[in-house]
């Protein structure tokens, strides 16, 4: 079994003879060789295993569907936006609509200026984070939700969201990041915010002086002593 799995990850990684016939044993080689290719920076590489485990037939339905995403999360590492959407929407459709395919599929989506598909599929997110009472989801998607907005001009509703962010993790670092764009909009008031939720909620001595020195920026950007 040894010696077949080695064999199957020399064919993932140059082409000999590895076809859609390969069997559990070599998609599970290249799947586990993939995950070894991405934890050394070799996206490339684990992108190629990958793609190549999938040809192949996996006992377990979900690490099938966790290597169609890990595809989708590397191409969003390399920005490489239009192809990550494309593997996203590769993924069996319970996979794609689950809360881990939205997670990447609405980042891929957003950072690919797809702002319609995004905004879409982002409230699904929410909707099923929120169903879930998963925070973290709930944190994450939110945040995504308010870019969107605040990118295409909608910033009342982008601020709606941004605020659910705040009151679901005031000592959260996202915060930093909402303060960053609602002052880049003029939204000195919600941006401080922001701020100050991080300042009240953390004994991060970095984190709070990082919060601390972007409030300094924000008063000066707006001329306020």
């Amino acid at each position: 079994l040894r010696r077949q799995r080695q064999m199957c990850i020399r064919d993932s990684l140059y082409g000999d003879q590895l076809t859609a016939g390969v069997d559990t044993a070599c998609a599970r080689a290249s799947f586990e060789a993939g995950k070894k290719m991405e934890a050394l920076g070799n996206y490339d590489q684990a992108v190629r295993l990958f793609q190549r485990a999938l040809q192949g037939h996996f006992a377990d339905e979900k690490r099938a569907h966790m290597c169609g995403r890990s595809i989708g999360e590397l191409y969003v590492r390399m920005g490489r936006y239009g192809d990550a959407v494309q593997a996203y929407e590769a993924l069996p459709r319970k996979a794609l609509h689950s809360i881990e395919g939205l997670t990447g599929y609405v980042s891929a989506l957003h950072r690919d200026r797809r702002y319609g598909q995004a905004e879409r599929a982002g409230l699904q997110w929410l909707a099923l984070a929120e169903e879930r009472g998963d925070a973290q989801q709930r944190v994450w998607s939110n945040h995504t939700l308010g870019l969107i907005y605040c990118e295409t001009g909608r910033v009342e509703e982008a601020i709606a969201h941004f605020d659910a962010v705040r009151h679901l993790a005031p000592g959260n670092r996202a915060n930093l990041d909402i303060a960053r764009v609602l002052s880049s909009k003029g939204k000195t008031k919600e941006a401080l915010a922001h701020l100050d939720s991080v300042l009240l909620d953390t004994q991060d001595g970095a984190l709070r002086d990082e919060a601390a020195a972007l409030r300094r920026q924000v008063l000066a950007d707006a001329n306020i002593g």
